[in-house]
């Protein structure tokens, strides 16, 4: 289990090698989530719904949450898109712009939102919750390890070392030195460390089957958690989650598990 009561033990290396079965599953989940993305579905007429901002994980777009918008606007749910092409910025500076973006689609409905994050989406989720409470209802964490964001398989801690190595050569947009063990990453242990306003509702739905990121460090303390059988990059296009998504999103707050 991964655990850690401040922040520098919880953001660290980890020994996390996924599965070889776990990694296959990723590349099918890869080839098929764009095939997957269907027909747009036109928004929703406003109703009591809750308006969804939603938040692709590293290095996607928005175009791979599209399955899951889909299915929530079928819910009646009003869905916005990030405005990422990449997830690949600077985390404290994308927690900034989700900040913005979460304001604009509260004023524009007139009330708090929701945010439903993808992996790293998830953390940004959880960021703008903490600094801006007034805006937000709930966040639901799809695969999203905010007890260690950095509790990922080998490849995926090259693709963010290749990141910060492109940064040093004067490539701006992508994360840097500092986002990985630099102030910008002292900060964002200490966000994701600290609990959460008590009227957000917080859902983090993992899976053993991960093989991505490790699923223990999904288990937010401050979050409530379901598990679901589906591979990471996968889990936004599955129907049993889009059920889930749909369901948490529908209900009224609650306490977190213990």
């Amino acid at each position: 289990m991964i655990t850690g009561s401040e922040p520098e033990e919880m953001f660290g290396p980890t020994s996390f090698v996924p599965p070889l079965r776990h990694a296959v599953r990723e590349q099918i989940a890869w080839l098929n989530l764009v095939k997957l993305a269907g027909r747009p579905v036109p928004m929703p007429l406003p109703g009591e719904a809750v308006p969804v901002l939603l938040i692709p994980g590293l290095g996607a777009g928005d175009y791979s949450l599209i399955p899951l918008a889909r299915a929530l606007r079928r819910q009646g749910h009003p869905t916005h898109a990030s405005g990422m092409r990449a997830n690949v910025g600077c985390t404290t500076e994308l927690a900034a712009q989700m900040e913005r973006r979460a304001e604009q689609i509260a004023d524009r409905h007139r009330r708090p939102i929701a945010i439903v994050g993808h992996s790293r989406g998830g953390t940004l989720a959880k960021l703008v919750a903490a600094s801006r409470p007034d805006l937000v209802e709930k966040i639901v964490a799809l695969a999203t390890p905010n007890l260690n964001p950095f509790a990922a398989a080998p490849w995926v801690l090259l693709t963010v070392e290749q990141l910060a190595a492109l940064n040093r050569r004067g490539v701006r947009g992508v994360l840097g030195d500092d986002c990985i063990r630099g102030t910008c990453h002292r900060e964002v242990a200490a966000r994701l460390a600290a609990p959460l306003s008590d009227h957000i509702g917080y859902t983090s739905i993992y899976s053993r089957r991960d093989g991505v990121v490790d699923w223990r460090a999904c288990l937010d303390r401050d979050a409530h958690h379901i598990e679901v059988t589906t591979s990471h990059i996968g889990m936004a296009a599955s129907r049993r989650v889009q059920r889930t998504v749909a369901s948490q999103l529908a209900m009224p707050h609650r306490a977190p598990r213990e």
